[in-house]
């Protein structure tokens, strides 16, 4: 029996959360957790940093989440050896800094979203 993968999608656009969802759907992965705010992620990434909760696989992050920043994820992220287990991407429109800036929170994969 194949392994469910699970993933976190974080982005406040209902539209391109319903996308990353599909697309997430299309190789695989049908366990997405969505948040749409930050302060809920963050709660919900505490919980797995405290053992509260398992890991997710795979993080998917917007980092212009409303008036909140997806770098308060990341911060989080790379600050807990048990989030950094996870695997995550940055989906933004954000620029070249923003793209620095993850890579120094330790993000492989940065994709800019048209």
């Amino acid at each position: 029996m194949a392994r469910t993968i699970h993933a976190v999608a974080i982005d406040d656009n209902k539209d391109d959360l319903f996308i990353a969802t599909r697309l997430l759907n299309r190789v695989g992965i049908k366990d997405v957790t969505q948040f749409s705010h930050i302060p809920e992620a963050i709660v919900f990434l505490e919980d797995i940093a405290e053992g509260v909760r398992p890991c997710p696989d795979l993080i998917v992050l917007d980092l212009n989440v409303g008036h909140d920043s997806g770098f308060e994820v990341l911060r989080l992220y790379k600050s807990n050896p048990k989030l950094q287990s996870c695997d995550i991407i940055v989906w933004t429109g954000s620029g070249s800094l923003e793209r620095e800036l993850c890579e120094h929170f330790g993000v492989e994969c940065v994709r800019k979203r048209d």
